[in-house]
């Protein structure tokens, strides 16, 4: 299924850039062609900025980051669509920028996310969790999430060390 769409996908996009510019005139075709690469360009220009603040802020509420990177990424993508040639693409990345819509695909995305993880269709494995038999596979059911015990936690506390400034002696001379 996927090769007929990566198929039909550009030869749509040359029927539909026909259909633009004969309705449009080739002027106005190629300002909005144009426009929407520029764009697009300044979106990428932003894109990692935006995914930082957005994760930082999250964090910052105390909330998990993982739904405002998901946003950001689907606006780093909508900049990847209209950087693409093609009214196709341009439309679908302009779409991607209406939060509404994002908040949609964003939806859409972390529920097959979840229906792929809850059928097994594809494994999460990190390292230092379980054991690993003589070819590195792990051979415990990597969909186990319980905690470790509690010998494999390390605690860690920070203390603020102010710096000292050392008194230079009267008696001695430089």
């Amino acid at each position: 299924m996927i090769p007929l769409a990566l198929v039909l996908f550009p030869v749509a996009e040359i029927l539909f850039g026909i259909a633009v510019i004969q309705n449009w005139g080739w002027a106005n075709a190629i300002f909005a062609g144009v426009t929407a690469t520029i764009l697009g360009i300044g979106l990428l220009r932003t894109s990692g900025i935006r995914l930082t603040t957005s994760v930082m802020q999250a964090m910052a509420k105390g909330q998990p980051p993982g739904m405002a990177a998901l946003q950001s990424a689907l606006v780093g993508l909508a900049a990847i669509l209209l950087v693409m040639p093609g009214y196709i693409s341009d439309f679908m990345g302009l779409m991607l920028l209406i939060p509404p819509i994002r908040g949609w695909a964003a939806d859409r995305f972390i529920r097959s996310f979840e229906k792929r993880a809850q059928a097994g269709s594809f494994h999460i494995y990190t390292s230092g969790v379980g054991n690993f038999d003589p070819s590195g596979h792990p051979t415990m059911d990597p969909r186990d999430v319980t905690p470790p015990a509690a010998e494999q936690i390390i605690d860690v506390s920070a203390q603020r060390l102010e710096a000292r400034s050392e008194a230079k002696d009267p008696g001695k001379s430089n």
